[in-house]
């Protein structure tokens, strides 16, 4: 979150507060709150000025005493019940900003517990799309998200696109993260608007860390999306060899089909992923299968301007051929039998044509 504080202006430690126009109230008590000056700020107050006004951008004393990590008179504005909840015109509460603020400068989470402790509500929506756990979550701030979750908040709460606190840990790869909202009640299945749950997005992000441990974790690898398409074929999408590869050594079926057909070598067919797809050849993906229009992946590949995924699944198809031919002659070869006495080898006759 961006954030524009209030213009500073120098204020002297004694001054008279009542020949001050409303406007230079509002600037010198805000001023105040920025620099931490306890006494200005008791004076503008004793002389009847509402902490709770808010800057001409919504801003309250308490949030850019917050912005600026002041501590000390963040605690004494609570202390004169200064709104722990209120929120800007762009729907941001002091909390929001203890959190993106503070934990971005990696700074401890005290001014965020005195939030809470003054009854900030956890579950409030930053511009009515991310909670305290999200923004905790979604930075990899572990000490933020297990203080916000010692306030007990709704885990499992989705952002505009149905993120949730997990969600966003593991799009970003934060595995810390993502066991810490586990220990709070997150859920590693919870989808998203698309249907796609965690191990999906790690499979097609590339998360291989934070893919390993949602499937150590339980997660399902025949779980399906809205589409119908798999976590294989979110890793053919993002050309995740390693997740297809681990995939395949958990036995998941790397040839499930999506609503239209398409295959997860179909998908690499469509985006040129090389390393997906020589994944999924060397774990003998389906080379025949089609899709709801009858075409092959060699037929896409071809079709999408992708002739070096073509040339692969040439490749593939000759390397078996070659094996498959070998397997006949090997059983021809087994069809031997051999006069026990000399130990002579005499092959089956073939029928002849009279």
């Amino acid at each position: 979150m961006q954030n524009q504080p209030t213009q500073k202006i120098s204020a002297a430690p004694a001054f008279n507060a009542a020949a001050l126009s409303d406007s230079d109230r509002l600037l010198a008590f805000h001023n105040a709150a920025q620099a931490g000056d306890i006494a200005v700020m008791t004076t503008l107050r004793e002389d009847g000025f509402n902490v709770d006004t808010p800057d001409s951008m919504g801003h309250t004393a308490l949030m850019l005493a917050v912005m600026e990590g002041q501590k000390e008179a963040v605690a004494q504005l609570l202390a004169w019940k200064a709104d722990p909840n209120a929120k800007s015109p762009l729907l941001v509460t002091a909390l929001s900003y203890a959190i993106a603020v503070q934990g971005a400068m990696q700074s401890d989470c005290d001014i965020a517990r005195m939030l809470l402790d003054a009854g900030a509500d956890p579950d409030f929506k930053v511009d009515g799309d991310a909670t305290a756990l999200m923004l905790a979550a979604s930075s990899g701030d572990v000490a933020m998200i297990e203080l916000v979750a010692a306030y007990k908040p709704k885990p499992n709460l989705r952002d505009a696109g149905g993120n949730t606190a997990m969600m966003l840990a593991t799009m970003n790869g934060r595995v810390a993260a993502m066991e810490a909202v586990k220990a709070a009640g997150g859920s590693i299945f919870t989808p998203d608007n698309d249907g796609a749950s965690p191990i999906h997005r790690a499979a097609q992000n590339g998360q291989q860390a934070a893919f390993g441990w949602l499937a150590g974790q339980g997660a399902r690898l025949d779980a399906q999306d809205g589409e119908g398409k798999s976590v294989a074929a979110h890793a053919a999408l993002g050309d995740n060899a390693r997740a297809l590869e681990e995939l395949a050594a958990r036995k998941a079926d790397l040839d499930a089909p999506d609503k239209k057909g398409m295959t997860p070598l179909m998908h690499t067919a469509v985006q040129g992923g090389a390393k997906a797809a020589a994944a999924l050849l060397k774990a003998e993906a389906s080379l025949t299968a089609t899709d709801a229009l009858g075409r092959t992946a060699r037929d896409i590949a071809l079709m999408e301007g992708n002739p070096a995924i073509a040339a692969l699944i040439d490749a593939e198809a000759t390397a078996r051929l070659k094996k498959e031919v070998a397997k006949d002659v090997s059983r021809i070869d087994g069809g031997m039998s051999h006069d026990v006495k000399v130990g002579k080898p005499l092959r089956l006759m073939k029928m002849r044509k009279p």
